[in-house]
């Protein structure tokens, strides 16, 4: 007798023209004007496809993706489980901003939110997970991994402190980032590990259980940047791909609880990157 996993992704990847991405098994809320960069040879970050949105000039205007199930009846696309076999899931993300304007926001993670997170503070969102900072933190500053669960906040600056890592996650237009978050089927806790791929330092990486989305809230994927309330326009970038698979009854162990191995990655948010 033998064991069948059902693996039900969902992908995202860039398109062409003012296409906002190709997506194959969710749908995506898009925001601001869509374009595709040329590539070019002066980084790791501009050698990259990607999509760029630009934001309206507007204040709390916001450019980039929301994805779940946008059309009727909308949904998330995965969540932590509240019983033993339901839930569970694994995120990857890279990202990078192409410029670091004061009073700008940034959110790239998940979200019981619908609606576009930068619309607001995205720290203020109940039920949310993932790496942003809000329009009220200094542009010289760091990174934040932001968590909440439906009423507390708990905000850790990325300055070489948090964590088990030892590097920190600047706030600049060249330094590249990894996000992975993990949750076994009906989890308690969360495994978290941030990197910085440009310097290759480890900037978290433990296990959270406080803070965290409840257990019955479906997540979406939310990777945008936005204004603040000062009305100017910004943009946002997607590269590469996401992707979404539920972790079908098979819990993670070994090398993945520990080194987070991209061999079986449920989601994956390619690089991100802002601009004004």
């Amino acid at each position: 007798m033998f064991g069948i996993a059902q693996k039900l992704a969902a992908t995202w990847r860039p398109a062409s023209g003012t296409t906002p991405g190709t997506a194959d098994g969710w749908t995506s809320a898009s925001k601001g004007t869509v374009s595709h960069p040329t590539l070019a040879t002066t980084n790791f970050k501009t050698q990259s496809r990607r999509t760029l949105w630009k934001s309206a000039g507007s204040a709390n205007a916001v450019g980039g993706l929301v994805l779940g199930s946008m059309t009727s009846p909308v949904s998330g696309v995965c969540w932590r489980g509240s019983a033993a076999g339901n839930g569970g899931f694994h995120l990857m993300a890279r990202f990078s901003l192409a410029a670091n304007p004061s009073g700008a926001r940034a959110f790239v993670g998940l979200s019981a939110l619908f609606t576009n997170i930068c619309a607001v503070e995205p720290s203020s969102v109940a039920n949310t997970i993932g790496m942003g900072f809000d329009s009220t933190d200094s542009n010289t500053g760091n990174w934040y991994f932001i968590r909440k669960d439906g009423s507390t906040l708990q905000k850790i600056a990325l300055d070489g402190t948090a964590g088990s890592g030892a590097g920190a996650a600047p706030r600049n237009a060249t330094d590249v980032y990894d996000l992975l978050i993990h949750a076994d089927a009906n989890a308690s806790d969360l495994l978290v590990r941030i990197l910085n791929v440009t310097t290759g330092a480890v900037l978290y990486n433990g296990q959270v259980s406080t803070f965290l989305p409840t257990n019955t809230s479906f997540l979406y994927v939310h990777a945008q940047a936005g204004r603040g309330g000062r009305a100017r326009r910004h943009s946002s970038s997607c590269l590469r791909s996401i992707s979404v698979e539920p972790l079908s009854r098979i819990p993670v162990s070994g090398s993945h609880r520990k080194g987070f191995s991209n061999t079986r990655p449920s989601l994956l948010l390619a690089p991100l990157a802002w601009s004004t």
